[in-house]
């Protein structure tokens, strides 16, 4: 089937939550946003921070005013009661139909700030559905279980016996991120369907406990991106591992759009397995080496803001559309926050800037990366407002040597994650209509 202009196989509809506690409505004062990336922690206690068969998944972006679109039926179904059980006011989802439906077109609910982009799958004979976050900073594949109690009642539960491809391993799964979620469980394995792609005997777990983080959290659980190696479980043979080795893309590359909500557009964005939608950005994609294969590390070449130079020089990153945040160095974090007017709480541990520090075009801050410029639009350096022209900054600080190109910096650019020869691509983005 021909979609926009190119082959595909399937679309998913993704969801780009805010990660604010939320319960209907909540005062200012209790807003939370994940400073820090969910990149896995080892037991040391450090953390490092077009072809016919590409697959592509579609991201639906959430703003201030929930609306629900209406397509596939039984999608659009799980995509509101998930809204409904993790308190949606039932009467803030109107419904209405999508023009020029894809083959697996889901609802959109609309939360606003990307924080996090969410999408569905499958696990398991019939198929069982789960919100998950598509999260390059980790490499494993997790999902609460039915075992998981009370902390978990909020989110669909993988039920073993009620799948006729599960398949026991039973060793211990345990992970913790940097923001300080955790989740234990089993390791197993079952089908994994991502749209209308199918995965057999797929390496995951099924969770039995998680942290308050993750169960107040919209999203069921992880779906990691990461190299193989930086599976918490030896051995663990990932989803994009597991698509190559069974030839079910055409190259061993993803590609990953973020769309940011200032854009006004219906979609979160677009992930495709196996290839490239040269639709979704302008001019040439500018390649850069991966330099440590376990994240999707590279170096950068420097971080300039409004023309003067803030250093960075081969500076190493990793590329984490898992992370909310821009997090950078505290000595940078310094710099930009003073040129802009911010200023560091240290009550809460965040920095906060003037809400119209975005109406400065000029306070662009640019990223040089394998020779070229990304620059990231001033309205994306704000984000949910605090009280007056107070606003939560979207750049943090960190101690640790390695900085984090998350949300922030994502969703100003079109990436390309190549296994094939082990580098990241990165392209300006353009954003067609769909």
């Amino acid at each position: 089937m021909k979609l926009f202009g190119i082959d595909a196989i399937f679309i998913i509809g993704l969801l780009a939550i805010n990660s604010i506690t939320y319960a209907h409505k909540q005062s200012e004062d209790v807003i939370r946003i994940r400073m820090v990336p969910r990149v896995p922690v080892y037991s040391t206690g450090t953390s490092q921070l077009a072809d016919s068969a590409r697959h592509k998944i579609r991201m639906n972006k959430c703003k201030s005013k929930a609306k629900v679109t209406k397509n596939h039926e039984r999608a659009n179904e799980f995509f509101v009661k998930a809204m409904f059980r993790r308190g949606l006011p039932k009467d803030s989802v109107p419904f209405a139909a999508v023009s020029n439906p894809s083959i697996y077109t889901t609802g959109v609910v609309n939360l606003y700030n990307d924080n996090e982009w969410v999408g569905q799958i499958d696990l398991g004979t019939p198929g069982q559905s789960f919100l998950v976050n598509f999260d390059t900073g980790s490499a494993d594949l997790w999902v609460p279980s039915v075992a998981c109690g009370e902390i978990c009642k909020a989110h669909s539960r993988y039920n073993s016996f009620k799948s006729s491809t599960f398949r026991y391993v039973g060793s211990r799964f345990q992970i913790r991120y940097a923001d300080g979620s955790t989740s234990q469980g089993n390791n197993n394995k079952d089908t994994l369907t991502i749209g209308n792609l199918k995965i057999p005997s797929q390496d995951f777990a099924s969770v039995r406990t998680t942290s308050a983080a993750l169960s107040e959290d919209l999203i069921d659980g992880i779906f990691g991106l990461g190299y193989d190696a930086l599976s918490m479980v030896q051995g663990t043979v990932t989803p994009f591992t597991n698509m190559i080795r069974n030839k079910l893309i055409p190259r061993a590359i993803f590609s990953i759009q973020l769309r940011p909500a200032r854009l006004g557009s219906r979609l979160g964005g677009i992930i495709i397995f196996g290839g490239i939608d040269p639709n979704l950005y302008l001019g040439n994609i500018v390649y850069t080496p991966v330099t440590k294969k376990l994240f999707w590390q590279i170096a950068i070449d420097s971080i300039n803001l409004a023309g003067k130079s803030l250093g960075g020089v081969k500076q190493q990153v990793i590329v984490d559309s898992g992370a909310t945040m821009l997090i950078v160095g505290t000595q940078v974090a310094q710099a930009i926050h003073s040129k802009l007017g911010g200023n560091f709480d240290p009550k809460s541990g965040y920095w906060t800037l003037p809400c119209d520090a975005v109406r400065n075009q000029n306070n662009k801050l640019v990223i040089k990366i394998g020779g070229a410029s990304f620059s990231i639009n001033p309205s994306d350096l704000v984000r949910e407002k605090i009280r007056g022209n107070t606003c939560y900054s979207a750049i943090t600080g960190t101690g640790q040597a390695t900085w984090v190109l998350g949300g922030t910096f994502l969703k100003n650019v079109y990436v390309v994650f190549d296994r094939e020869k082990d580098q990241i691509g990165f392209a300006l983005p353009r954003y067609p209509n769909y």
